[in-house]
This record gives C-alpha cells, sequence and structure tokens, in this order.
C-alpha cells in the first residue's frame, strides 16, 4: 500500500496542460489532485489499457483524457488530449461503460525521423501543411488568446502561416498548433517531477521556469554516493548527463544528513556559473527543500568574489572589459624594460613579437593570475597543463616583465580583471578575512572556474568530506590536464570519482556527431562509452559562397525544422564565432521577415521572441531545441598569424575546436552547420560523413 503518490510528466503532456482552454484548466487540476488520492483503476473513470505491458492508464475528465502509468511512488503522467483525438472511437454498452475489447491502445508515437535535407529546401517547393480548419474568433476564444494577437491570425489556414506569424509569442502559436494542427502527443523523454498540482498552474501563468527532473537509476546513485567518505567526491560527465540536477539532490540529501547529525541550521554553498542557472536553480531547490531552501546560498562564484572583496574595501572596483584590456595590453608592451645583457633583451622582445595578443594575455591571466604566481621564480618552475607552445627561461622571463607592466597600467586607470580579482578574494579568505566557512560546498562545473577560485571555495568548507564537485573535461573551452590536488589539497577526489555517461539533452544524432568532430582535441579518453534518451536527424553541414546564401539557409531550416519538430521560432538559436559577425546574421534575419535579436551575456533575454543570436561562448551552459551554427562567412576565425608557431597554432585551434563541440552540444533536436565552401580552416574540417548530413 503505497502511503502517498508523487506525480511526474512526460514532456508532451507539460506541452498540451500550456495549451489547455482556460476554461479546462481548474476542472483537470481538481481531477489530477484527486488522481494523487487514489489513481487505481476503477472501472469508470480510471481504466487499464489492455495489451499494454507497461500498465498504461486512462483516466476521463470531461472533454478530456489523461494517460498514465503507475511506478510506486509515483504517477507518471504521460499525455492530455481531448477525448475526440482518441485513435479509434468507444463503444459502450448500456451501463455507459466501455467494453474490455473497445477500450483503445494509445500506443507510444514515436515519429519518424525527419530528414534535414527536405527542411533546406527553397520554401516554395515544400508542400504546406494544413491546419484541420481555418482559425476563427470562436477557436481564438476558447484558447483564451489575447484579444489584440486576433487579427492577425484570424483566417490562417496553414502551419506554415501560424508558426511564423510575427509578433505572437510563441507559447500562443503552438497553443494553436496543439489544437488545430492534425498533431498526436509524443509520450516520450525525461521525467519531470510535479511536487504539488499548484505548480503546474504556476509554470502556465510564467511563475515558475521548470521542473525538476527525475533521477534516473545512474544518477540516483551519486545523489548520496561516497556521502559517508572522509574526502571530496567529483562527478563527471558531458554535456547533458545531468550533473547539475545531480548537485541538486545532492544539496537535499546533504541538509537531510546534517539534520540527522543534529545540525539543525546547516549552511551550505551552491555555485554556478551565470545568473540565469543561479535563480532557476534557487527554483528548483525550493521545489525540493521547501522553505528549507533558505540554508542554501545560491550564487556564481563571481558574485562570491565580489562579497568578499567588497566586505574588505568596500568600494566596488571597476572592471576591465575585453576591448580595454586589449588596450591595456599593447601599452604595457610598449613601456615593458627587459633585463639582462643586450642579446637577452633582444630575445625577450623577439619572443614577444611572435606570440599572439590573445595568447599572451591568456598566459597572464590564466597561467600566473590565476594560479597566483606571485613570484618570477615561481613561473620559471610552473606547469602549464593545456598550453601546447612550450615556453623556455628567456620567454618566461619575457611573459613575466609584461605582466608587471600590465599590472602597473591597469593600476594607473584603476581597473581590475576577474583574475585579480578571483586571486585577491583567495587570499583574503586563506588570511581569515573572508565569510564564515560552509557545512558543505557544491560547485557545478568546476571546469570553468579558475585555480584561484577552487582555492577559495575548497578553504570556505569546514571539511573535505562535504566538497561535491561537477566538472566535464570535454566541455572545458579553456583546456584542462591539471590535477587536481595541484590546486588544492582537500580536492583530492582518489576513490571517489564517479562518471555519469546517458546524455538527456542531445539527440544521439548530435552527441555522436559533436563527438567525433571533437576528437583529436579530446582532452581525456575515458568517457568514450555514451548513452542517449532520444534520436533524431543527423546535423547537417552545408558550404556556401555567399552570406546570402547562409541566411537563407538558416531561415529555411528554422522554419522547417520548428514545423516538424513543433516547436516555436523562440527555440531557435544561432551561434556565431564573433559579436560582428552575429550582428550581422540577425540583421540579415530580420531583412527576411523573421525576428531575430543579438545578445550578449548581458543582454541575455531567453524569453524575448524569435531567434536568439549569440556567440559560441555566450552559449556556454546554455541549450536551445534548434541550433545554428555560422558566420563564418564574415570573418577569419580563428585568426592565426603567420608568425605563430606550429604549437601555438595548434593549441589555439584545439581551444576553439573545443568551442566549436560546445557549441554543437548547445543543440537538443536539430542541428546546421554552415561553413564557407572555400574554407582552408582545419577548424572547419573534422565533419565525417558517418555522422553528418554532408549531400549538397
Amino acid at each position: 500500500m503505497v502511503e502517498s503518490w508523487t506525480l511526474t510528466m512526460k514532456p508532451g503532456f507539460l506541452h498540451a496542460w500550456t495549451a489547455l482552454p482556460s476554461e479546462s484548466v481548474v476542472t483537470i487540476q481538481q481531477s489530477l489532485e484527486t488522481l494523487l488520492q487514489d489513481p487505481q483503476p476503477d472501472g469508470e473513470k480510471r481504466i487499464s489499457l489492455p495489451g499494454d505491458d507497461e500498465n498504461r492508464m486512462r483516466m476521463a475528465i470531461g472533454e478530456h483524457h489523461i494517460y498514465y502509468t503507475l511506478d510506486a511512488p509515483y504517477i507518471n503522467l504521460l499525455a492530455l488530449h481531448q477525448a475526440s483525438e482518441e485513435p479509434s472511437p468507444i463503444s459502450q454498452t448500456q451501463d455507459k461503460r466501455p467494453t474490455p475489447e473497445a477500450i483503445p491502445h494509445w500506443p507510444e508515437v514515436t515519429p519518424s525521423v525527419p530528414d534535414v535535407s527536405e527542411w533546406l529546401r527553397p520554401l516554395e517547393e515544400r508542400p504546406a501543411a494544413r491546419l484541420t480548419r481555418a482559425i476563427n474568433e470562436e477557436t481564438l476564444k476558447r484558447l483564451a488568446i489575447p484579444k489584440h494577437f486576433h487579427k492577425q491570425l484570424k483566417g490562417i489556414d496553414t502551419r506554415d502561416a501560424l508558426l511564423e506569424c510575427s509578433g505572437v509569442p510563441d507559447e500562443y502559436l503552438l497553443k494553436i498548433d496543439d489544437a488545430l494542427g492534425n498533431v498526436r502527443p509524443i509520450t516520450s523523454g525525461p521525467d519531470q517531477i510535479v511536487n504539488e498540482v499548484k505548480d503546474l498552474l504556476k509554470y502556465r501563468e510564467g511563475e515558475l521556469r521548470g521542473f525538476l527532473l527525475k533521477l534516473n537509476p545512474e544518477q540516483q546513485k551519486f545523489a548520496t554516493w561516497r556521502m559517508d567518505s572522509t574526502g571530496a567526491t567529483l562527478l563527471k560527465g558531458g554535456p547533458g548527463t545531468g550533473k547539475s540536477t545531480v548537485a541538486l539532490y545532492r544539496t537535499w540529501k546533504m541538509f537531510h544528513a546534517f539534520r540527522e547529525q543534529g545540525v539543525f541550521r546547516p549552511k551550505i554553498l551552491f555555485t554556478t556559473y551565470t545568473n540565469a542557472l543561479v535563480n532557476f536553480s534557487k527554483q528548483l531547490l525550493h521545489a525540493l527543500m521547501g522553505d528549507n531552501d533558505e540554508y542554501v546560498d545560491v550564487r556564481t562564484a563571481d558574485s562570491l568574489v565580489m562579497n568578499i572583496v567588497m566586505s574588505r574595501y568596500q568600494n566596488r572596483p571597476d572592471m576591465a572589459d575585453r576591448p580595454t584590456l586589449m588596450a591595456c595590453l599593447e601599452e604595457a608592451i610598449e613601456r615593458t624594460e627587459f633585463e639582462g645583457s643586450k642579446m637577452q633583451k633582444k630575445a625577450q622582445e623577439t619572443a614577444i613579437a611572435r606570440l599572439n595578443s590573445d595568447y599572451l594575455l591568456e598566459e597572464i591571466q590564466r597561467i600566473i593570475e590565476a594560479r597566483r604566481l606571485y613570484q618570477l621564480d615561481d613561473y620559471l618552475k610552473a606547469k602549464r597543463p593545456g598550453r601546447k607552445l612550450g615556453f623556455n627561461k628567456i620567454q618566461r622571463k619575457a611573459v613575466w616583465a609584461v605582466h608587471k607592466s600590465l599590472q602597473v597600467v591597469l593600476a594607473e586607470r584603476r581597473l581590475f580583471t576577474w583574475q585579480q580579482l578571483r586571486a585577491r578574494a583567495a587570499e583574503l579568505v586563506e588570511k581569515g578575512h573572508g565569510p564564515e566557512q560552509y557545512d558543505a560546498v557544491l560547485v557545478d562545473e568546476a571546469q570553468d572556474l579558475d585555480a584561484s577560485v577552487l582555492q577559495l571555495i575548497a578553504e570556505l568548507c569546514k571539511t573535505p568530506a562535504n566538497i561535491f564537485v561537477t566538472a566535464d573535461a570535454n566541455q572545458s573551452i579553456y583546456g584542462g590536464g591539471f590535477r587536481w590536488t595541484h590546486v588544492h589539497d582537500d580536492l583530492n577526489f582518489r576513490g571517489r570519482t564517479g562518471v555519469l555517461r546517458a546524455n538527456h539533452r542531445s539527440t544521439l544524432e548530435i552527441g555522436e556527431a559533436a563527438h567525433s568532430y571533437l576528437a583529436w582535441g579530446a582532452i581525456e579518453g575515458e568517457l568514450e562509452e555514451r548513452t542517449y534518451v532520444s534520436h533524431g536527424p543527423r546535423p547537417a553541414v552545408r558550404a556556401v559562397e555567399e552570406v546570402e546564401h547562409e541566411t537563407q539557409l538558416l531561415y529555411r531550416f528554422f522554419k522547417g525544422a520548428a514545423k516538424d519538430l513543433r516547436f516555436g521560432l523562440g527555440s531557435c538559436a544561432v551561434l556565431c564565432p564573433t559579436r560582428k559577425a552575429g550582428e550581422r546574421i540577425a540583421q540579415r534575419l530580420e531583412h527576411l521577415g523573421t525576428t531575430a535579436t543579438f545578445m550578449t551575456g548581458q543582454t541575455l533575454n531567453l524569453g524575448a521572441p524569435g531567434i536568439k543570436v549569440m556567440t559560441l561562448k555566450t552559449a556556454k551552459g546554455l541549450e536551445f531545441p534548434l541550433v545554428g551554427i555560422a558566420g563564418f562567412l564574415d570573418s577569419e576565425y580563428p585568426i592565426l598569424r603567420d608568425t605563430l608557431g606550429e604549437e601555438e597554432r595548434d593549441e589555439i585551434l584545439t581551444q576553439e575546436r573545443r568551442t566549436m563541440f560546445v557549441g554543437m552540444t548547445r543543440a537538443m533536436r536539430a542541428l546546421l552547420v554552415v561553413i564557407p565552401s572555400s574554407t582552408t580552416s582545419p577548424l572547419l574540417e573534422g565533419f565525417e560523413d558517418e555522422h553528418w548530413n554532408l549531400s549538397r
């Protein structure tokens, strides 16, 4: 006997709930409350569907039916649709109960895998998909579509015209598509937990951004794995494996462990890497922990850094942006006076002149500042993991001299870099000037954090046993190869390193294509065994000669994929190598009559209508159902000067290949990569026919 049932739901159910007519919401909400009290079949409203190995059931609620399965203590909501959409009519006996042989079996709907090539055909060659009837005023009122959109929508009779209706939010277009598009629900996908039925209403009204995923057995293991150990725990996994979700559950489990130990007001730190994810994580933790989430401090690592520095020095420091920093570097190089003999000085000048400015700045920030190397001798002895270009003693002295000059230039302008601020915060914590230590610390996506930040976070935890870290070396834009214990003694994960392998974000086809592209640039080889929960079309690569053709391909791809896979254009994103390329693509898409907006990390608005356009690095940590990677005709990418040595060139290409890999793995259902037909860049090679749709 189950004492208490919990609802979970498939994405298809949530989609149908969002599209539900307003007048049906309360009735279905009340019926779900009743279902939680007793989900077992009663032969009337709740019936078992015969011939179903999954014990699938159906609940009748007026004009609607809910399909679900039971897996105690979970009620798994699969689909919600109108009774008139049953695959076959239900004959009834005189007592109005359906006879067993007449109860329809609602099968798993596995859509045929679309052909990307069809999406890329000229629009006039593609037949229009008709709605079941033209949109009229009555339909719009029934679906609770705001009145000021009615004029634009009335009379539309094809799905193409509906889904590209400019100015109407995707949620309304998809709601109409659900009602009139003649499509059937898909009952596959991950399970999402509904803690309270009223949360469904909050989601529908925009108060709740999403639901916590139900852990699969692999993930569930790591929510408590090694919690009784004496050292820190590391969980590794590729993109989309659910590392962040496991970290949230781990937070909840650690909180209860503290309560059992008599620590009734534990202080827990949970760090993630973007402000958007901070807000999302807070919502999900509240769903798990209720009001006990007040004991969890959710923030980005850099907000923690800033708080520590400001609590000591009061004033908020002025941070140097990238263009300003590059200008300061150029000035620092001009002002640098190298030490040594005349020949040594000349050798140092030559060494700096041969270095790419970006590479030089990265050496200063990533190796010297992020690793907190305060003396030349420390830098001369330091290992440089992830840096393929070897530096001899003369070269290191030259870099060090520029580094010291850059410090002077920044100080004169009263500017700071984030690497300097992070190092300062770590120093303050070590000297006892930081906040009160936390009982537990959880770090999400640690591979993208500076060593100084990891040192700071480790120092802030009372005991190494309560440090939990998630990381993915191959997803790191900034390289890897370091040993965690070189960063801090408490980050010793020996015997406490787990690996997640199942990808819940991207389809198998996208995931394997991305990994085949990355292949030679992979940092770690132990994650070769991967599994996926969804399938789709092979991602496509197309070569073009002109920017107009590039824009047309993106436009066709998004329109075709959005229609066939049932997404709005707000689910589409174009990822570009540079800001300039992204701004131009957004403008060209606008000229074609679709809404497109270029967004920086500061202006990112995932709720904005239309196609989102951003740089590849801005997309880190995000996900989009439909992704196009383009913009290589507008600029050379990456910029490789003729003076670069072979090792320096290889390192830049390896880093940027990882950047491309991260961009590819942002795609959930469909991916298109557009490259110049005359490209000679090794970065735009490596697309194997086995994994990529390469037809012209």
